[in-house]
């Protein structure tokens, strides 16, 4: 998550309540067409044309008189209240599960170097550097999928791994209870 500096906390405050006023206030946009707005899309998020419209019209909606976005537009208004960069390596430090991150290397990873340190402070981490921007998952579905069930696979070999090392112990304690027994008991 974006991290803010514990002082910055009322002015942050501020900003959400001010753009909460505003958004209040301001009438929808409305688009005659699709194509310009896939347009945007595609240059931005540097995207091929089908990808974008494929975003674009999952979150368009046809009303009279052209479209709007269906998503929330509250989404776009600044969060209240920020976590301390300490706050959010505490969390991640905390995480306890095996974790699985596909990044980008042309996207936010590269952009962001505290993601890398984040990443850092997981106990159980793999990471996984594919080729591509921020929706790599559209522009290189097989290459993620691979990932996915790779990791998938690694977590069931480490659980039956550790189920042989439980049943060997287990074994070893039954051993020595069996010497034991015979020792004394014999």
């Amino acid at each position: 998550p974006v991290t803010q500096e514990a002082d910055k906390c009322t002015s942050q405050l501020r900003k959400h309540l001010d753009s909460r006023y505003r958004h209040s206030e301001k009438a929808v946009q409305r688009f005659e067409s699709i194509d310009g707005i896939v347009n945007m899309r595609a240059e931005h998020n540097q995207l091929p044309e089908p990808l974008a419209r494929l975003l674009v019209q999952r979150n368009m909606q046809a009303v009279q008189g052209g479209y709007v976005w269906r998503s929330d537009p509250r989404l776009r208004i600044p969060s209240a209240l920020y976590m301390t960069q300490a706050q959010v390596e505490a969390f991640v430090a905390n995480i306890q599960v095996p974790t699985l991150i596909i990044y980008a290397t042309d996207g936010p990873w590269k952009s962001y170097p505290v993601l890398g340190d984040r990443a850092e402070l997981l106990r159980d981490k793999t990471l996984e550097p594919l080729q591509g921007g921020h929706h790599l998952h559209m522009t290189n579905p097989a290459d993620v999928r691979e990932k996915i069930l790779e990791y998938r696979q690694s977590l069931r070999d480490d659980k039956r791994e550790m189920k042989r090392e439980i049943t060997n112990i287990i074994d070893d304690q039954n051993k020595i209870k069996e010497e034991y027994n015979d020792a004394y008991n014999g």
